[in-house]
């Protein structure tokens, strides 16, 4: 399962009126970098970077274990 987190860090940003620079100042991660997310440039973005931008958001990345 390929999850689109360029496609959910923006539905979420706009649905939350947060434009791209004040998500950049709260979570650390440079707006050129959320844009090439959104664009899709960055097909695989960093965990770190997506976590970074969910917290911001206001949301938690939840992790789950094949055992």
């Amino acid at each position: 399962m390929t999850t689109d987190w360029g496609a959910m860090i923006k539905e979420i940003r706009l649905e939350r009126r947060i434009d791209r620079p004040t998500l950049a100042q709260a979570s650390g991660v440079p707006v050129r970098t959320i844009a090439m997310y959104e664009a899709k440039v960055i097909p695989n973005p960093s965990i770190r970077k997506i976590e970074a931008l969910l917290t911001a958001l206001g949301y938690e990345l939840d992790a789950m274990r094949a055992s």
